[in-house]
């Protein structure tokens, strides 16, 4: 989930009308920093779509994603968008701790979507999402590995009625 630095400049002016209305007056939609959740502009849109409509309000990611090491904290605000810099949805960070992989356990797995909130779901979809990125970088995975548990509540669009791009079967892995 590798955050970018500014919010890009030609969002859409009712995208961040619409996050104003529901951030305190002292924070500035416009200020807010971005980020993009998954590796791949499809995952991307798909988990996007997850929190858009409220079945997934958390994300786990490694603490490199995040340059120069600030994790977000509780009480701060980030808007999700899309490869293409096009936003999704505005949220509000509730949690953010580094925990190593073996530690991740139910009451972290509650955020993802139906298909991973068992811990041995969670934990074999991730291994397998990650042991190809840290391959890639010369790593090797490590049930010790540090991860960045990211609990959020996403405040902005409102949530849908329904959302069927977004709902998958129990069985789909993209959680």
């Amino acid at each position: 989930m590798p955050p970018s630095a500014k919010l890009p400049a030609e969002l859409p002016v009712e995208f961040l009308a619409g996050c104003q209305r529901v951030l305190p007056a002292d924070v500035k939609a416009g200020e807010l920093p971005t980020r993009s959740i998954g590796r791949t502009a499809d995952l991307c849109e798909r988990l996007s779509g997850y929190v858009v409509a409220r079945q997934k309000t958390g994300v786990f990611s490694q603490p490199d994603d995040f340059p120069g090491g600030r994790l977000p904290r509780p009480g701060e605000y980030a808007v999700l968008v899309n490869f293409s810099g096009e936003p999704r949805c505005l949220v509000r960070y509730d949690e953010c701790t580094v925990l190593p992989f073996h530690a991740v356990g139910p009451e972290h797995v509650e955020v993802e979507t139906a298909a991973l909130r068992t811990v041995a779901g969670w934990r074999k979809l991730h291994r397998d999402y990650w042991e190809p990125v840290l391959a890639a970088r010369g790593e090797s995975f490590s049930n010790d590995m540090p991860i960045v548990f990211q609990r959020f509540t996403a405040l902005y669009p409102p949530a849908p009625q329904s959302c069927p791009g977004a709902l998958r079967s129990p069985a789909d892995p993209g959680g």
